[in-house]
Protein backbone atom coordinates (compact mmCIF):
# COMPACT_ATOMS: atom_id res chain seq x y z
CA UNK A 1 0.00 0.00 0.00
CA UNK A 2 2.95 2.54 0.70
CA UNK A 3 4.33 2.04 -2.47
CA UNK A 4 0.93 2.76 -4.09
CA UNK A 5 0.51 5.77 -2.36
CA UNK A 6 3.79 7.09 -2.54
CA UNK A 7 3.84 6.58 -6.58
CA UNK A 8 -0.23 8.37 -6.63
CA UNK A 9 1.90 11.46 -5.08
CA UNK A 10 4.36 11.35 -7.34
CA UNK A 11 2.08 11.26 -10.57
CA UNK A 12 -0.29 13.68 -8.98
CA UNK A 13 2.25 16.07 -8.53
CA UNK A 14 3.69 15.96 -11.55
CA UNK A 15 0.53 15.79 -13.65
CA UNK A 16 -0.54 19.09 -12.02
CA UNK A 17 2.47 20.61 -12.77
CA UNK A 18 2.80 19.40 -16.27
CA UNK A 19 -0.52 21.55 -17.02
CA UNK A 20 -0.80 24.78 -18.94
CA UNK A 21 -1.51 27.68 -17.47
CA UNK A 22 -2.72 31.21 -20.55
CA UNK A 23 -1.95 33.02 -17.62
CA UNK A 24 1.86 32.34 -16.32
CA UNK A 25 4.78 34.60 -17.69
CA UNK A 26 8.09 32.82 -19.42
CA UNK A 27 10.28 31.75 -17.48
CA UNK A 28 13.60 30.23 -19.59
CA UNK A 29 11.24 30.41 -22.36
CA UNK A 30 9.01 27.27 -22.81
CA UNK A 31 11.52 25.39 -22.75
CA UNK A 32 11.27 24.29 -18.88
CA UNK A 33 9.97 20.66 -18.26
CA UNK A 34 8.73 18.33 -15.84
CA UNK A 35 8.94 14.57 -16.77
CA UNK A 36 6.71 11.56 -14.46
CA UNK A 37 8.37 8.44 -15.09
CA UNK A 38 7.59 4.75 -14.67
CA UNK A 39 11.59 3.26 -14.71
CA UNK A 40 12.12 -0.74 -14.57
CA UNK A 41 15.51 -2.13 -15.00
CA UNK A 42 18.08 -4.14 -14.06
CA UNK A 43 20.66 -3.47 -11.13
CA UNK A 44 23.92 -5.37 -11.45
CA UNK A 45 24.75 -6.81 -7.37
CA UNK A 46 27.07 -9.91 -7.65
CA UNK A 47 28.27 -10.35 -3.99
CA UNK A 48 31.02 -12.85 -4.41
CA UNK A 49 31.69 -13.32 -1.18
CA UNK A 50 28.11 -13.59 0.28
CA UNK A 51 27.42 -15.63 -2.91
CA UNK A 52 30.27 -18.46 -1.66
CA UNK A 53 29.46 -18.25 1.84
CA UNK A 54 25.99 -19.58 0.80
CA UNK A 55 25.73 -21.25 -2.11
CA UNK A 56 29.35 -22.06 -3.50
CA UNK A 57 28.88 -21.29 -6.77
CA UNK A 58 25.97 -19.51 -8.32
CA UNK A 59 23.78 -16.97 -6.15
CA UNK A 60 22.39 -13.39 -6.60
CA UNK A 61 23.47 -12.04 -9.72
CA UNK A 62 21.03 -8.78 -10.13
CA UNK A 63 17.71 -7.91 -9.30
CA UNK A 64 14.83 -6.28 -11.59
CA UNK A 65 13.76 -2.81 -10.27
CA UNK A 66 11.41 -1.12 -10.90
CA UNK A 67 9.58 2.36 -9.60
CA UNK A 68 8.87 5.97 -10.32
CA UNK A 69 10.85 9.32 -11.12
CA UNK A 70 10.46 12.62 -11.24
CA UNK A 71 12.52 15.12 -13.38
CA UNK A 72 13.00 18.57 -14.39
CA UNK A 73 15.30 20.19 -16.71
CA UNK A 74 15.70 23.43 -18.24
CA UNK A 75 16.79 23.94 -22.30
CA UNK A 76 18.43 27.04 -23.22
CA UNK A 77 15.34 29.88 -24.90
CA UNK A 78 17.85 29.35 -28.01
CA UNK A 79 18.10 26.07 -29.40
CA UNK A 80 21.81 26.74 -30.93
CA UNK A 81 22.66 28.18 -27.46
CA UNK A 82 24.67 27.09 -24.35
CA UNK A 83 23.55 23.44 -22.37
CA UNK A 84 20.79 22.47 -20.76
CA UNK A 85 20.55 21.55 -16.42
CA UNK A 86 18.32 18.21 -15.63
CA UNK A 87 17.60 17.28 -11.77
CA UNK A 88 16.07 13.74 -11.29
CA UNK A 89 14.42 11.94 -8.28
CA UNK A 90 13.36 8.03 -8.54
CA UNK A 91 12.45 5.43 -6.17
CA UNK A 92 12.70 1.80 -6.99
CA UNK A 93 11.84 -1.29 -5.39
CA UNK A 94 13.81 -4.02 -6.11
CA UNK A 95 12.03 -7.55 -7.35
CA UNK A 96 12.69 -10.68 -5.16
CA UNK A 97 14.90 -12.99 -6.00
CA UNK A 98 14.80 -17.16 -4.55
CA UNK A 99 17.69 -19.72 -4.13
CA UNK A 100 17.49 -23.04 -2.35
CA UNK A 101 20.49 -24.21 -0.55
CA UNK A 102 20.97 -27.43 1.69
CA UNK A 103 23.47 -27.01 4.85
CA UNK A 104 25.93 -30.03 5.72
CA UNK A 105 23.45 -31.04 8.22
CA UNK A 106 21.06 -31.73 5.54
CA UNK A 107 18.93 -28.46 6.60
CA UNK A 108 17.00 -26.78 3.54
CA UNK A 109 16.63 -23.29 3.13
CA UNK A 110 15.59 -20.65 1.25
CA UNK A 111 17.27 -17.55 0.60
CA UNK A 112 15.09 -14.49 -0.73
CA UNK A 113 17.09 -11.00 -1.23
CA UNK A 114 15.27 -7.65 -2.31
CA UNK A 115 15.18 -3.75 -0.94
CA UNK A 116 15.08 -0.43 -2.45
CA UNK A 117 16.81 2.47 -3.73
CA UNK A 118 15.96 6.11 -3.63
CA UNK A 119 18.79 7.83 -6.62
CA UNK A 120 18.66 11.50 -6.60
CA UNK A 121 20.68 13.64 -8.79
CA UNK A 122 20.83 17.68 -8.51
CA UNK A 123 23.76 18.21 -11.19
CA UNK A 124 22.81 16.67 -14.86
CA UNK A 125 24.06 18.60 -18.06
CA UNK A 126 22.08 17.76 -20.89
CA UNK A 127 24.72 18.04 -23.93
CA UNK A 128 22.30 19.05 -26.94
CA UNK A 129 19.97 21.97 -26.66
CA UNK A 130 17.14 20.24 -28.51
CA UNK A 131 13.60 20.12 -27.21
CA UNK A 132 13.00 16.50 -28.72
CA UNK A 133 16.45 14.26 -28.06
CA UNK A 134 18.68 15.25 -24.75
CA UNK A 135 21.69 13.34 -23.66
CA UNK A 136 22.45 14.13 -19.42
CA UNK A 137 25.53 13.80 -17.93
CA UNK A 138 25.49 13.89 -14.17
CA UNK A 139 25.92 12.75 -10.30
CA UNK A 140 24.30 12.25 -7.83
CA UNK A 141 23.66 9.49 -5.33
CA UNK A 142 21.61 6.03 -4.56
CA UNK A 143 20.27 5.61 -0.86
CA UNK A 144 18.94 2.24 -0.37
CA UNK A 145 18.06 -0.82 1.78
CA UNK A 146 19.18 -4.66 0.54
CA UNK A 147 17.08 -7.17 2.80
CA UNK A 148 18.63 -11.24 2.31
CA UNK A 149 15.65 -13.22 4.07
CA UNK A 150 16.73 -16.94 5.38
CA UNK A 151 13.46 -19.13 5.22
CA UNK A 152 14.06 -22.60 7.13
CA UNK A 153 12.20 -25.38 5.76
CA UNK A 154 12.66 -27.55 8.63
CA UNK A 155 10.67 -25.41 11.07
CA UNK A 156 9.37 -22.22 9.14
CA UNK A 157 10.77 -20.28 10.82
CA UNK A 158 12.22 -16.47 8.72
CA UNK A 159 15.13 -14.74 9.41
CA UNK A 160 16.46 -11.21 8.35
CA UNK A 161 20.13 -10.11 7.17
CA UNK A 162 19.97 -5.39 6.36
CA UNK A 163 22.78 -3.92 4.24
CA UNK A 164 22.18 -0.56 4.57
CA UNK A 165 23.90 1.77 1.52
CA UNK A 166 24.96 5.31 0.56
CA UNK A 167 26.56 5.42 -2.61
CA UNK A 168 27.62 8.17 -5.05
CA UNK A 169 26.94 7.84 -8.56
CA UNK A 170 27.54 8.98 -12.14
CA UNK A 171 25.18 8.35 -14.77
CA UNK A 172 24.37 8.94 -18.54
CA UNK A 173 20.96 9.05 -19.95
CA UNK A 174 19.29 9.37 -23.54
CA UNK A 175 15.95 10.92 -23.81
CA UNK A 176 13.17 11.22 -27.09
CA UNK A 177 10.55 13.62 -26.50
CA UNK A 178 7.57 13.33 -28.79
CA UNK A 179 5.12 16.09 -27.58
CA UNK A 180 4.11 14.90 -23.88
CA UNK A 181 5.37 11.73 -24.15
CA UNK A 182 8.95 10.33 -23.25
CA UNK A 183 10.96 7.67 -23.55
CA UNK A 184 14.27 6.78 -22.25
CA UNK A 185 17.13 5.23 -21.06
CA UNK A 186 19.73 5.55 -18.26
CA UNK A 187 23.09 4.12 -17.50
CA UNK A 188 24.52 5.02 -14.10
CA UNK A 189 27.74 3.49 -11.67
CA UNK A 190 27.11 3.45 -8.09
CA UNK A 191 29.97 3.42 -5.41
CA UNK A 192 29.27 2.50 -2.21
CA UNK A 193 30.81 4.07 0.65
CA UNK A 194 29.33 2.78 3.64
CA UNK A 195 29.87 -0.40 5.85
CA UNK A 196 29.73 -3.48 4.06
CA UNK A 197 28.70 -5.59 6.87
CA UNK A 198 25.27 -7.71 6.67
CA UNK A 199 23.12 -6.57 9.76
CA UNK A 200 21.76 -9.81 11.37
CA UNK A 201 18.38 -8.47 12.26
CA UNK A 202 17.37 -11.36 13.60
CA UNK A 203 18.42 -14.14 16.79
CA UNK A 204 20.41 -17.23 15.29
CA UNK A 205 22.34 -16.00 12.32
CA UNK A 206 25.53 -17.09 11.24
CA UNK A 207 27.65 -14.11 10.21
CA UNK A 208 28.54 -13.91 6.22
CA UNK A 209 30.88 -11.91 4.23
CA UNK A 210 29.79 -8.47 3.43
CA UNK A 211 29.22 -6.69 0.37
CA UNK A 212 29.01 -3.29 -0.91
CA UNK A 213 27.02 -2.09 -3.30
CA UNK A 214 29.65 -1.10 -6.58
CA UNK A 215 28.12 -2.17 -9.79
CA UNK A 216 25.90 -0.75 -12.45
CA UNK A 217 22.52 -0.63 -13.21
CA UNK A 218 20.51 -0.08 -16.52
CA UNK A 219 17.04 1.55 -16.40
CA UNK A 220 14.30 1.84 -19.01
CA UNK A 221 11.91 4.40 -18.59
CA UNK A 222 8.34 5.81 -20.53
CA UNK A 223 7.06 8.90 -18.98
CA UNK A 224 4.65 12.42 -18.90
CA UNK A 225 6.35 15.63 -20.36
CA UNK A 226 4.72 18.86 -19.66
CA UNK A 227 6.13 22.62 -19.25
CA UNK A 228 6.56 23.74 -15.77
CA UNK A 229 4.26 26.09 -14.68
Amino acid sequence: MKHFITALLLFTSSVLAAQPDSTRQPFYGDHVYTRFTFDVGITRIHPVATNAALFGSGGFEELMAMGVGDNFSIEPLNEKGLFGYDWTVSMHWYLADKRRVTDVHGNPYEYKLDGWELMTSSFGIDMFANRNFDLVVGGGCYWGNLKLYQKSFTDSTQKLYKNPFVAPMARAEVRLNFGFITIGGRFSYRYDITNDIWQRKSEGLDPIPGYRFRDIQYMLYIGIRGPFV
